[in-house]
């Protein structure tokens, strides 16, 4: 019986010892190159010019890169013929239940019309017309929208 202890005792201590005896030794030995993330580093010596003392002459603006304008465009999946409250949220409802969370109002002639996106892709806009016309039987029109 006084065996069966010293084994049951000896044996969790020896795989505790086989476990985390490397990672004990490689602390032991790289202990003097350990930085610690909590010091403050010290100030570049570098810096001769402060933000403040820097004028705009100073500054050479011909080799900055030149600025062009970004065309933006999404596409949205629009549904005019759903106008009212009740249809509106209706329609949300349904669409949440099929994964469809993203939906914004278009403006048009003084009216909103919900719509589902925006989308980047053309095609993604597509399929999901497709898909809410086969799941929830409503016809939607695919609106370009641009900066």
């Amino acid at each position: 019986m006084n065996t069966k202890v010293t084994l049951k005792v000896l044996i969790p201590i020896l795989i505790i010892f086989y476990l985390f005896m490397n990672p004990f030794l490689e602390y032991v030995n790289n202990y003097g190159k350990i930085t610690y993330v909590m010091d403050i580093p010290d100030r570049p010596k570098d810096n001769s010019k402060n933000l403040e003392s820097i004028s705009i002459k100073d500054v050479d603006t011909t080799n900055l890169p030149k600025i062009e304008k970004q065309i933006v465009e999404s596409w949205v999946v629009s549904f005019p013929n759903i106008s009212g409250n009740k249809e509106i949220k209706a329609f949300k409802s349904k669409a949440k239940d099929i994964g469809i969370k993203s939906f914004i109002f278009v403006k048009n002639n003084k009216k909103r019309i919900i719509s589902i996106g925006p989308y980047v892709d053309e095609a993604m806009a597509v399929r999901m017309k497709n898909k809410i016309v086969k799941l929830l039987d409503y016809d939607g029109k695919i609106l370009r929208i641009n900066n």
